[in-house]
């Protein structure tokens, strides 16, 4: 992902090996989605983010837990018109 806004954060492939406290560029970049998709990711309501001021953090258990959970969900496709 050559987006500029991820060039300081290196993350590994294994999601146990990301930082206990993990950012919005942590979980983009590990999932390879735009900063824009992963703004919007960490701000629903069923993701587990916390905002303190400004900044959004994340756990990485809990984002671990979440990917688990997100992965046995069945695919809900949207409704159109």
């Amino acid at each position: 992902m050559k987006d500029p806004f991820y060039e300081s954060v290196v993350v590994p492939a294994n999601p146990i090996e990301l930082p206990p406290i993990l950012t919005v560029k942590h979980i983009g970049k590990f999932l390879g989605i735009h900063k824009n998709g992963a703004y919007s990711l960490v701000r629903r309501s069923d993701f587990p983010s916390i905002t303190i001021g400004r900044k959004i953090i994340i756990y990485r258990d809990a984002f671990i837990r979440w990917l688990e959970e997100e992965s046995t969900r069945p695919f809900e496709k949207k409704k159109t018109g």
